[in-house]
């Protein structure tokens, strides 16, 4: 599978390369050794400023706000803001319509179901534990139902990634790796010819990787699961940072809508050993989980020797465990503010073994996928507009519009074939929306959504493909859509209109969501704090330039000037 990624890669850069001048000059030599691209997942800037009056001197964030160069009006452009979206765009300087990450999962037409969007069954996963079996997907119903493994790679991105043109510029001899707690994030961030991208199994209790990057894990990594590394937090308990009165609260610690299992909603939280399951999810729900991504970041960069010679390597590291807490006790809850302090420490920490490593030589990027919003429940208690679960049953709605608009089909089967909280699916291949009635069914539910309440946007597939629309929600969504894996119409609500049951969440194209970190440290960095309107896919150019190599083929964003002295 790598073989084939490269060799596909390969293509693309000899395409980019006779476009353009070849360049005469060799590579600079003031370029970083190594270059490290931090994901704080689910972080909004706006919830990272309300606590910088507590930022540790020997964290990493009170050194980027003096030393750095910061982005105070960062936003990603797309309208899903959800991980893989956001976490696909960084490195690929793309937006979904172009690299094809349009969601966590996407529907697939073919299989008529929902699938992970990095799923890919000729991928086996590797590193589970002796007598773990292969995870199987089960795809359809009844006598015609199969089963497929549940394998990993990044064959549906379909953009390179800075990692990937690193590796073509430097004739494989640059190391790229990408880590987190979930596969799509080290996975979209490592890109196709990466040397490793490694993720934490929480069934299992193993870190492991596919057979897309390689056949076996590193031996260290193998001792890690072997020696138990992530029981190492067992019988823990999260207690404040700081004395109580320290942070901005805004609310009482057991608010009553704070529902992390197996977390009680207030301080302490004990990490229990009740069950394998409940103490994946504690430890993964506390600062706990970020310690051990920590562990493993700094393994990689130890014994792969990353920035150790002249030529330069990449390492991608996302911390999860912010998310995790986010969504269930909520972004202005005392847990979210933290998690965020100690990430701050996790990330000095980071930059510390850096030093250690490469003597100053590396460039670290701090950012977000995404932000968050509050739990409706909070909201509604100051008579803000919020609600949960206004959409409930919509699906059947529309499938009753339908019916009056072009009769009960005569397979019995539905008009609608999967509906989402953004986007809804048509069946198109019934004999009923045949020709013109497939356009006019989308005009349809269009119509029918605007009826509702909660829904301000809709929009058909028809005038997705056809707009040139370059602000506003239209264009937000036009940069979502991606026609193979879309839906027939996208839609969005008002702010904090969540459909599902989860205390606090993201995924909208309002900036609670949007908003996030731009912070760059480190080698061939100009300190400032600009308010230029930038988006994460800057960060793809950029880095490119600091590393004197093409852009990634797929870009379609402008390198942060200000930050590179250009």
């Amino acid at each position: 599978m790598k073989r084939a990624a490269l060799v596909l890669l390969a293509a693309l850069f000899a395409l980019l390369s006779s476009a353009v001048p070849a360049r005469s000059a060799p590579p600079r030599d003031d370029r970083p050794r190594l270059v490290v691209l931090v994901v704080i997942d689910g972080l909004g800037y706006e919830r990272l400023m309300s606590v910088r009056d507590n930022f540790a001197a020997k964290g990493a964030f009170h050194k980027m706000l003096d030393s750095g160069a910061v982005y105070t009006n960062c936003h990603h452009r797309h309208a899903f803001t959800e991980t893989a979206v956001g976490h696909a765009t960084m490195l690929t300087g793309a937006y979904p319509s172009a690299n094809g990450i349009v969601g966590n999962s996407h529907w697939d037409r073919e299989l008529d179901d929902i699938f992970p969007a990095v799923w890919d069954p000729t991928s086996l996963l590797v590193g589970l534990p002796a007598g773990f079996k292969q995870p199987m997907y089960k795809i359809g119903t009844g006598e015609a139902a199969t089963s497929q493994p549940a394998g990993m790679s990044p064959r549906n991105l379909l953009a390179a990634t800075v990692g990937d043109m690193l590796k073509l510029s430097t004739q494989k001899k640059a190391r790229v790796f990408g880590l987190s707690a979930k596969d799509r994030a080290a996975i979209l961030t490592a890109g196709h010819a990466a040397d490793g991208a490694f993720w934490f199994n929480s069934k299992s209790g193993n870190w492991i990787t596919s057979r897309h990057y390689m056949a076996e894990l590193p031996a260290y990594l193998t001792e890690f699961n072997r020696s138990r590394g992530f029981a190492a937090w067992a019988e823990k308990t999260w207690t404040p940072l700081l004395a109580k009165d320290k942070y901005r609260t805004y609310r009482d610690d057991d608010y009553a809508y704070e529902e992390a299992w197996p977390f009680t909603a207030g301080f302490p939280h004990e990490i229990t050993t009740s069950s394998p399951k409940a103490y994946s999810e504690a430890m993964l729900t506390s600062p706990y989980g970020n310690e051990m991504i920590l562990d493993v970041a700094r393994m990689v960069i130890q014994k792969e020797q990353l920035g150790v010679d002249d030529v330069p390597d990449l390492l991608a590291v996302s911390f999860s465990c912010n998310d995790y807490v986010h969504h269930g006790f909520g972004p202005f809850s005392l847990e979210a503010q933290d998690m965020t302090l100690r990430t701050d420490l996790m990330i000095g920490e980071l930059a510390a073994a850096l030093d250690r490593q490469c003597k100053g030589a590396w460039t670290m990027v701090v950012t977000a996928d995404h932000g968050f919003s509050e739990s409706p429940e909070w909201l509604e208690e100051f008579g803000l507009p919020a609600a949960r679960g206004a959409l409930s049953g919509y699906d059947k709605l529309l499938e009753a519009k339908l019916v009056k608009a072009f009769g009960e089909p005569a397979d019995k089967r539905s008009y609608i074939m999967f509906a989402s909280g953004d986007e809804v699916f048509l069946r198109r291949d019934l004999p009923e929306l045949a020709g013109e009635k497939y356009l006019q069914a989308q005009r349809v539910v269009r119509d029918a959504l605007l009826e509702l309440k909660p829904v301000v946007a809709a929009y058909t597939r028809e005038t997705l493909l056809a707009t040139g629309a370059t602000d506003g929600l239209l264009a937000q969504l036009r940069r979502t859509f991606y026609p193979r894996l879309s839906g027939d119409v996208l839609f969005v609500t008002i702010p904090s209109n969540p459909q599902s049951t989860t205390p606090a969440n993201h995924g909208t194209p309002w900036p609670h969501d949007t908003h996030v970190p731009l912070m760059l440290l480190g080698e061939g960095i100009k300190p400032g704090r600009f308010t230029r309107d930038v988006c994460p896919t800057d960060i793809a150019p950029t880095l490119s330039r600091l590393l004197d190599i093409p852009a990634p083929t797929s870009c379609q964003a402008e390198a942060l000037h200000e930050a590179i002295g250009e």
